[in-house]
């Protein structure tokens, strides 16, 4: 499953997101990618996408200067 991170953002704007109980190599790798909006100029500490690949597993997002941050 892929989630884009397009549309409008502000300098400040929180996102949390949570991978689903089921996406751990245990129940046949349903890794969540984050992606960036790259058509945007944006990334997420640099890189185009990040990979949520263990079961619930979280990351805070935070949006500043076109770019998002691991917090």
């Amino acid at each position: 499953v892929v989630l884009h991170l397009s549309g409008t953002w502000s300098n400040g704007n929180v996102v949390i997101i949570k991978a689903p109980n089921n996406a751990g190599a245990a129940a046949g790798n349903r890794k969540l990618t984050i992606a960036a909006n790259v058509g945007g100029g944006q990334t997420i500490d640099g890189e185009n996408s990040i990979e949520l690949e263990s079961d619930n597993a979280a990351v805070t997002l935070i949006y500043g200067s076109d770019n998002w941050n691991i917090v």
